[in-house]
């Protein structure tokens, strides 16, 4: 017991603990200003679970040198240091598929890649929805059907993602209209541009200098010619994708009722009979 308790071993096990309880509060002191920075709750829980993991190695890492200090379990803490690893690899072979998810996890909430609230398309199904939850081990993606489409981190981040709103929530949606070719084709583009310019929730697009030069707020061209129509293409802009489904309803409802009362007819199959 004397042997252990010499003053060369105290002031050892003094100096490591003053170490460790600097790094301790280093690392307190870094998660809370990463906390404080964390711009939603998936980021927050990764916080949270690396402060965690930190915590414990430090801890670990502090009694195996605290022990290595003394000449009379030096060879037990070796020891332990030795088993620890072998358990640390036996628990990564066992769970390699959750680590690989975690670390998926880690990667897709710092790369920014999708956030909560992003639309994006899940090239692997071609399914489109809205991202509801980023967990450590998954993605939880809303599908316009309001199903629950969850996928494993390391499956979604090894996939090509179609993110509609990646650093910018505005959307172009093209609404094609086909009339027949003896309808007045200018005042139908007339009328669609003012339409869709008048409502509440049709974003401009313009620049100043575009504005200064007259360009319309709308665009509406001439897409193409088929057997039976002349078919209009309207490039309409909105904040975001769900605004873009309520507007297009109202418009196409819009321009049915200012067509038919203009006399522009909408272009369809039909068989004259002679």
């Amino acid at each position: 017991m004397k042997e252990l308790l010499t003053y060369e071993n105290l002031i050892g096990v003094l100096i490591v603990t003053a170490g460790f309880a600097l790094l301790w509060v280093a690392l307190r002191v870094l998660f809370k200003k990463l906390n404080a920075k964390a711009q939603n709750d998936a980021r927050l829980r990764a916080y949270a679970l690396a402060e965690k993991i930190c915590k414990w190695l430090l801890l670990i890492l502090a009694v195996l040198n605290i022990l290595s200090i003394f000449p009379a379990v030096k060879s037990l803490a070796a020891s332990l240091l030795a088993g620890s690893g072998i358990a640390a690899i036996i628990i990564s072979v066992a769970s390699q598929e959750a680590l690989s998810n975690f670390v998926s996890g880690i990667i897709i909430i710092f790369s920014k890649t999708y956030k909560v609230g992003d639309r994006i398309r899940y090239t692997d199904t071609g399914t489109v929805g809205i991202v509801e939850e980023i967990k450590m081990r998954h993605t939880v993606i809303r599908t316009f059907e309001n199903t629950r489409l969850i996928v494993p981190n390391s499956l979604i981040n090894n996939v090509v993602l179609e993110n509609y709103t990646y650093n910018d929530n505005r959307v172009c949606i093209h609404l094609n209209f086909d009339i027949t070719y003896e309808s007045d084709m200018t005042r139908a583009m007339m009328l669609i541009g003012a339409v869709i310019a008048k409502h509440p929730e049709y974003t401009d697009v313009r620049s100043d200098e575009a504005k200064a030069n007259g360009v319309p707020p709308v665009t509406v061209v001439v897409n193409d010619f088929t057997e039976s129509a002349v078919r209009l293409r309207a490039y309409m802009w909105v904040k975001d994708a769900a605004s873009g489904e309520r507007m297009k309803s109202d418009v196409l409802m819009e321009i049915k009722r200012r067509f038919d009362a203009s006399g522009i007819e909408f272009a369809y199959p039909h068989v004259q009979v002679v």
